[in-house]
């Protein structure tokens, strides 16, 4: 559908061209013709003359308001990106919240396993957001290509290494929840060599992410894209 709009603009401007042509040829050949006529009167060129300006002008001011708006667009779907790069920021911070108070640390209180199961549940539900996320991110990338946008050289390694971190950062919540629902339910320490291990995952992945999305605001926007 996308290469359609894309095809469509394309004959657009390819058949308003030929028409501009056309009609501009027509009248200068009327204009020849009435040349040779003995009844041809200065009113007959000045009236061609108007057409023939009034053609170009319309032609000139469709390809103005075309360009605007393809620029308009342009920056439409860059801000839709950013956008995507913001929702992976405020769902894993609310992901690493709720892991701060599920996961035992020294010197933390520990929760009544109620509050615990609520937090297990809801780290889930983000587990989905964080995926629905990533595909976000995709579909923002691919209509910034459509629009003859591209991300620039600084930041392209930064976004298939995001895609590559938040795959990895939910395949690392799966295996933390699990241990941390089983700790949980049985009360039993034996979980806590796994739940330890998985938590240091979890956090280099966070940090990378983190570390990506801070990249974005020190290259701000003519930094992070590029325009045709």
């Amino acid at each position: 559908m996308k290469s359609q709009m894309k095809m469509d603009y394309q004959k657009i401007k390819k058949r308003l061209g030929y028409s501009f042509a056309f009609v501009f040829g027509f009248f200068f050949g009327i204009s020849t013709c009435v040349n040779f006529t003995i009844d041809a009167k200065w009113t007959d060129f000045v009236s061609l003359a108007f057409t023939a300006a009034g053609v170009a002008l319309g032609y000139i001011t469709f390809f103005r308001w075309w360009r605007n708006k393809k620029k308009d667009d342009s920056y439409r779907v860059s801000k839709d990106y950013l956008n995507a790069l913001n929702e992976v920021q405020e769902v894993i911070r609310e992901i690493d919240f709720q892991y701060f108070y599920l996961c035992p640390a020294p010197g933390l209180l520990v929760e009544g396993d109620e509050v615990s199961f609520k937090r297990i549940k809801q780290v889930d539900q983000l587990s989905h957001q964080l995926y629905l996320c990533r595909v976000n991110l995709v579909n923002a990338k691919s209509e910034l290509n459509f629009w003859d946008v591209n991300l620039s050289a600084a930041f392209e390694k930064e976004h298939e290494e995001l895609l590559k971190c938040l795959a990895n950062l939910k395949v690392v919540m799966t295996g933390l929840s699990s241990q941390l629902f089983h700790y949980y339910k049985n009360h039993s320490n034996e979980y806590m060599t796994e739940i330890d291990r998985h938590k240091k995952m979890f956090n280099g992945y966070l940090k990378s992410i983190r570390d990506i999305l801070n990249k974005r605001r020190s290259l701000k926007f003519d930094g992070i894209f590029t325009f045709k």
